[in-house]
């Protein structure tokens, strides 16, 4: 199980915690979100530990009590405020990374069989969004997950 590593209570922090706690209330704030506390204590997850998570692993590792529609909410705004992005896996379940601003866009290859996960540094589809433009769209986004099977699995199929 991860833990988040940011304290959400004022009483009992040092400078430093408080700090990281102000640092995600400002994120929050910039994107026109209004930061509660489950906000804040999701985005400080979502951004200290690399996902993509399930919003039940979101749900179970939140340092703040409160309902698993309460998390559903706050990621459906998280997501409309482009502060993460959803990454389907093909299992049923959506996944949840943080999307820093201009940066670590990358994509992932999916283990068919076990659904083991690793990150791809590259964006392959970059050059579409210049052939796309000349087709007259703009603002153009994508999502790109590869599909194969991981060396275990290939190894004891």
């Amino acid at each position: 199980m991860i833990c988040i590593n940011v304290p959400l209570t004022v009483s009992g922090i040092n400078e430093d915690e408080s700090m990281s706690q102000k640092v995600y209330e400002d994120m929050l704030r910039e994107a026109g979100v209004k930061p509660t506390k489950v906000r804040v204590a999701i985005m400080s997850f979502i951004s200290l530990n690399h996902g993509p998570h399930t919003v039940e692993e979101l749900h179970e590792n939140s340092s703040v009590t409160c309902d698993l529609v309460t998390v559903y909410r706050a990621i459906g705004l998280f997501e409309k405020h482009n502060l993460i992005q959803s990454c389907d896996f093909r299992d049923g379940q959506l996944r949840y990374e943080y999307n820093p601003e201009g940066g670590d866009h990358h994509h992932h290859v999916i283990c068919r069989t076990c659904h083991a996960h690793e990150v791809v540094p590259l964006c392959v589809p970059d050059k579409w969004r210049k052939i796309l433009g000349k087709l007259g769209y703009s603002d153009v986004s994508h999502q790109l997950e590869f599909f194969g099977l991981c060396r275990g699995c290939t190894d004891s199929g």
